[in-house]
């Protein structure tokens, strides 16, 4: 299972990594005036006792601006970089497919204990680590020059810049308009020094904002494509997902 949580709700990924037929969504919102976060994911998860199945593998995707991508050396140091209170935070590092970075995040220390609690095994990880794992394995030794990888969603859009197997870039921003992601996008792509005659970029996420940026940057860079979904992983029951939800099966 895997279990997206955001400060909308929940969202819940079943599937058999043998069948790709078997695949649930199941999607929770939280009240807006219903009290802490904390309390709202407790009392979503245990009246669902679904949630609370024996998975072979349970993985949790979070977000949070509270957030560093740092060198490997520096993973002793993720609590000072992120400046987390001893006492209310919670600093998690996710490792990275990709070379010499790991990204570091600090969560409430409660909710990070109630999903250890609930889901001892389990894998959390940023949602922006997710997306560099999955486009790292996919930008070849053989690429040429830099690749910008986009994932439109309805109020944000996630940014990955790659030299190869090299993490250049990865960042989040919120957006209240497709312009705003187009916007976002080419601001990064030029400070990474890209080339909008030979460099490339791959735009993903919601099918209408994501038509609508990729048809603003071919005004402005010559080589502007859409992020296909494997056929592996694509199925009607997921079409309506985040991007990292989708593709988090294949980053296992």
């Amino acid at each position: 299972m895997a279990l997206r949580v955001d400060t909308n709700g929940l969202t819940a990924l079943l599937y058999n990594t043998a069948d790709n037929a078997e695949r649930d969504v199941r999607s929770f919102r939280f009240d807006p005036a219903g009290g802490r976060r904390l309390d709202l994911l407790t009392a979503t998860i245990y009246d669902n006792p679904l949630l609370l199945s024996d998975f072979g593998r349970v993985s949790v995707v979070v977000t949070t601006p509270y957030m560093a991508l740092i060198p490997s050396a520096a993973a002793d140091v993720a609590v000072r970089i992120l400046g987390a209170d001893a006492d209310d935070d919670a600093v998690i590092v996710n490792d990275l497919r990709v070379e010499g970075t790991k990204l570091a995040m600090k969560l409430p220390r409660e909710e990070v204990s109630f999903i250890r609690r609930t889901f001892p095994d389990a894998d959390i990880r940023h949602r922006l680590a997710v997306l560099i794992d999955y486009f790292g394995a996919r930008f070849t030794a053989g690429g040429n020059g830099r690749r910008l990888y986009a994932i439109v969603n309805a109020d944000s859009v996630d940014i990955v810049v790659m030299d190869r197997r090299s993490l250049v870039h990865a960042v989040s921003h919120d957006i209240s308009s497709p312009m705003d992601a187009a916007y976002f996008i080419m601001a990064l792509f030029q400070q990474s020094g890209m080339d909008a005659m030979n460099d490339e970029m791959f735009v993903g996420g919601s099918t209408s904002g994501r038509n609508e940026v990729m048809e603003t940057l071919r005004t402005y860079v010559n080589h502007v494509m859409p992020v296909i979904i494997p056929g592996s992983v694509s199925h009607p029951a997921v079409s309506d997902l985040h991007f990292d939800l989708q593709i988090l099966p294949l980053c296992e």
